[in-house]
């Protein structure tokens, strides 16, 4: 039997560079997996001092900022046994193809 598969992209579709993941198993037997981007945190808040002739940045004067990194939890995945079974054997295949490929 046949069946055509059709992929089409959500309207928020987004593509995101996964740093990580964190999760873990729910009361109800499935894997929750949620994927994180660390990044430098954004500043609430910078003075600038700025040549008066010319409008040019001369140097940062200050800083408001979180310290540390910030771990953006972008979405979470709620995966079946089966389910996370199959993605672990797809990465393996994509793991090896590229160690293949890369040497």
């Amino acid at each position: 039997m046949k069946v055509e598969t059709h992929y089409i992209k959500n309207h928020d579709f987004k593509t995101i560079e996964g740093s990580g993941i964190f999760g873990g198993l729910t009361n109800n037997g499935k894997i929750n997996v949620n994927f994180f981007t660390d990044r430098a945190p954004i500043p609430k808040k910078i003075i600038l001092e700025i040549d008066p002739l010319t409008g040019k940045i001369i140097q940062e004067i200050e800083r408001d900022s979180k310290e540390g990194i910030i771990r953006e939890v972008q979405f979470g995945v709620l995966l079946n046994i089966d389910t996370a079974k199959n993605i672990v054997e797809w990465l393996t295949q994509k793991i090896d193809e590229y160690e293949q490929n890369s040497v």
